[in-house]
């Protein structure tokens, strides 16, 4: 063998091995992520029918939970992330393990030990998953962006789409003409009785379905879950490229946004628009904050919103379209006041007089069966005294979390990238959403999602500060 043959040798083996050793590492890192990727895909699927499996019905998201499960045990670094996650929040997860205790503790007088069994074991398990789901995204932050905003997002809404077809089609009914009847009328009454009811409903739990046969149209939650989307569309980096299939993606994401705000504009969730048009106010704020640019990006999205809004006005007839948003979504805030909710209230706090130490147990339902509708209310009356005080302590050390990963910022002179900045909003959600809808005295999946995200991105930054948002950009822009 010659010198020249040899070096060549020398010099292909190499980068071959290191070749295929980065083709594998991509491959590794793509099956990491497909797990909480297909989990936040799954949140609109959690209050539609399970997709049929033979003689079994099938959820998504139940899938995906299983799955995370699974590959947080395939990297050590989970773990790593897992321990950093809990050593900087420790108080908070020692109020969380203390409110599971008294409420696996108040399945002893439960009025159901069965339903009460279950309640605490699917709530341990989604806590869990929360702090599976935030480490297995810390450990590839930047990656989980990209892909929940331009790939794993999109695919949801088409599924969702998908099912919506399958289940108005055994109906021998047409979604995609349901839909368009609704809209050429102008009837959102339409809408939301004849599209968005029929894939909502759902047993509000199995005692309730047993004694009363109800149903319960998860609206609200649903709308919730669609702001965690849209928080998670959000928090992708801009990336600055020429690329003509990044600018369609952009273009595409931006439309899926719209699609958002529609949606939990005509379900009529109160805290879920309050919270979006807060979150677009803040994210204004901070944009004009860093120069010409910013103030630019706030006028033209103002600018926008201001067309759009003319143009729904000039085109329904009657204001049709206008009557209608104002009396399923916006209108429903001249409602708080008589709300039936307050009602819910006033009657959790007379019955948890005389059980005021140990509460009615979990899974206890308020005379009239309904739900307390608020976090605090609803923790006192299925596990008193004690579960009042850990729900509040949850509450708070949320809350002093989130200021002290603020303040950690300002201290190391970093400004929050766009990733950080959605992931801080996202809890506005549970911390806001469990004062009046608290369904259970617990936070819903969709908010322990919120919990998880904010877990990921927001911890210690001196021991851990990631790259900046420009290194970022450049990192993608010119891959290696």
């Amino acid at each position: 063998m010659s010198l020249t043959q040899n070096y060549e040798l020398r010099h292909t083996a190499p980068t071959q091995d290191y070749a295929a050793a980065r083709s594998t590492r991509v491959g590794f890192e793509f099956l990491m992520l497909l797990g909480p990727c297909m989990l936040f895909g799954a949140i609109p699927f959690q209050w539609s029918a399970g997709i049929p499996v033979g003689d079994f019905s099938v959820s998504p998201f139940h899938v995906a939970a299983l799955y995370c499960f699974i590959v947080f045990l395939a990297d050590l670094r989970h773990v790593q992330a897992l321990m950093m996650i809990v050593k900087q929040t420790l108080l908070t997860q020692l109020s969380i393990v203390g409110y599971l205790f008294i409420l696996a503790l108040s399945i002893m007088w439960s009025p159901n030990e069965i339903v009460g069994i279950a309640i605490t074991v699917k709530y341990v398990l989604i806590y869990m998953l929360s702090l599976t789901v935030a480490a297995i995204i810390k450990t590839r932050r930047q990656q989980f962006t990209i892909s929940m905003a331009y790939v794993a997002i999109p695919l949801s809404i088409l599924c969702f789409f998908l099912n919506a077809c399958f289940v108005f089609h055994l109906e021998g009914q047409n979604f995609p003409l349901e839909v368009f009847e609704g809209l050429k009328t102008g009837s959102l009454d339409h809408l939301l009785h004849h599209v968005v009811n029929p894939l909502l409903m759902q047993t509000e739990s199995v005692e309730a379905a047993e004694i009363n046969n109800i149903k319960l149209v998860a609206k609200n939650s649903f709308a919730a879950g669609l702001f965690t989307l849209f928080c998670v569309a959000r928090m992708a980096p801009k990336i600055r490229t020429k690329s003509t299939i990044y600018r369609m993606l952009r273009i595409g994401r931006f439309l899926l946004l719209l699609f958002f705000l529609a949606s939990i504009l005509l379900l009529g969730s109160r805290m879920a628009l309050a919270a979006a048009v807060f979150c677009l106010v803040t994210e204004s704020i901070v944009d004009s904050s860093r120069g010409f640019k910013g103030v630019m990006r706030v006028a033209f999205t103002l600018a926008l919103v201001c067309t759009l809004i003319t143009v729904a006005i000039l085109s329904s007839d009657d204001n049709r379209l206008v009557s209608g948003v104002n009396e399923i979504s916006i209108g429903r805030f001249e409602q708080i006041g008589s709300d039936s909710r307050w009602n819910n209230y006033k009657m959790a706090v007379y019955e948890s007089q005389d059980d005021i130490m140990y509460g009615k147990g979990v899974g206890a339902y308020l005379p009239d069966r309904k739900r307390v509708h608020n976090n605090f209310l609803g923790g006192a009356y299925e596990a008193g005294l004690f579960g009042f005080l850990t729900i509040t302590a949850i509450y708070v050390l949320l809350w002093f979390d989130a200021l002290r990963s603020l303040m950690i910022r300002m201290r190391i002179h970093r400004r929050l990238a766009n990733a950080e900045l959605w992931s801080l909003l996202v809890l506005i959600m549970p911390l806001a959403h469990c004062l009046i809808a608290g369904d259970s005295g617990r936070f819903t999946n969709a908010e322990w999602l919120c919990i998880a995200l904010f877990w990921a991105f927001h911890l210690d930054y001196k021991a851990d500060p990631g790259p900046s948002e420009n290194e970022l950009v450049n990192r993608i822009a010119k891959p290696a």
